[in-house]
């Protein structure tokens, strides 16, 4: 088998092109639904994906159709490309390491380490490409088990977030604190009978007592016509700058007070807490008590701090109740 790929310029540039452009469509298009400490790992495991099975073919070819398939022999065109084909994945994959996993120390230092040999062999010494194939077969083969772990796990993990979220918690039943019936916390622990005549007996003692209240004030006009001569003629007794002072400050009292009233109150607007948009009274309040927009109510669109996980062990635990008998007989 004969095969040369005369390489007339560097392909380095276009694989690693194409290595980032798979890894941000994948990111940003086919994982943008998952959660986001999910998305940056389910795109690694796709650009590793796409360089896995071509490798392999490649490499096969490039030691096949060596004339002289001799681990000092020089680096055939094939060989080369193979080289650079992968150099450029093993550099968008520390990319990725470095932007969201930089304190993770030993794959930051494989992928140094592979990088070094890979480059050196392609551009340093020009030879020992065959070496350096037969351990990249090897590699990725174990590569590929690798990665349909880490996709399974992920599945797993997405999976069983959606299905605590979407659980429903059953509500306690409480029950009303005068005829023992089902009632609701709403109105006080009291079932709508008992509301509803706690609510009458309410309203008819408010009643009776404006009814009240109106006559004393009828009974007592004469009282009062009294009281208002007495303070008119307090009034006219006083001097005419005492009049005036008194004027001014019940002036100054009402500018105050027209004043205040003339303030508008501030409306607090209701925004989303993810994007800060405006969303009114079409707001979603999510159970860690932050409201969002339609598109980030649900918790793997934020940073939610509720623990669906502990929520859903402890419904389980309620509607599973642990039965056991007595270990010692009462007489």
């Amino acid at each position: 088998m004969d095969l040369q790929f005369p390489l007339t310029s560097n392909p380095l540039p276009l694989f690693f092109a194409g290595y980032l452009l798979l890894y941000l469509i994948t990111y940003s298009i086919l994982f943008r639904t998952w959660a986001s400490k999910l998305r940056p790992e389910a795109s690694s495991c796709a650009i590793s994906l796409a360089h896995g099975t071509p490798a392999v073919f490649l490499a096969a070819c490039a030691i096949l159709s060596d004339p002289a398939p001799d681990f000092h022999s020089s680096n055939t065109p094939l060989q080369s490309l193979v080289l650079d084909y992968s150099i450029a994945y093993f550099l968008m994959d520390l990319v990725h390491y470095l932007i969201f996993y930089p304190t993770d120390v030993l794959f930051i230092g494989h992928h140094l380490a592979t990088l070094f040999v890979f480059v050196t062999c392609r551009y340093l010494v020009y030879h020992g490409a065959v070496a350096i194939l037969v351990l990249l077969v090897l590699a990725e083969v174990t590569r590929f088990c690798q990665n349909v772990l880490i996709f399974e796990s992920i599945m797993a993990q997405r999976t069983e977030k959606e299905e605590t979220e979407f659980k429903v918690v059953p509500e306690t039943i409480s029950l009303c604190v005068k005829c023992g019936v089902a009632g609701n916390s709403a109105a006080n622990n009291l079932c709508q009978k008992c509301f509803n005549a706690a609510t009458t007996a309410v309203s008819t003692a408010s009643t009776t007592a404006a009814a009240s209240s109106s006559v004393g004030a009828v009974a007592k006009p004469l009282n009062h016509v009294l009281l208002e001569k007495s303070f008119r003629s307090s009034s006219s007794s006083l001097s005419l700058p005492e009049r005036r002072l008194a004027s001014a400050g019940t002036s100054r009292d009402l500018k105050k007070e027209a004043s205040v009233a003339a303030v508008p109150m501030k409306r607090e607007v209701n925004r989303c807490s993810g994007c800060r948009r405006k969303v009114g009274l079409s707001g979603f309040r999510c159970r860690c008590g932050e409201l969002f927009c339609a598109d980030h109510r649900y918790s793997d669109r934020h940073d939610c701090s509720y623990d669906y996980k502990s929520a859903g062990r402890e419904a389980i635990a309620r509607e599973n109740p642990v039965v056991k008998a007595a270990k010692i007989v009462k007489i």
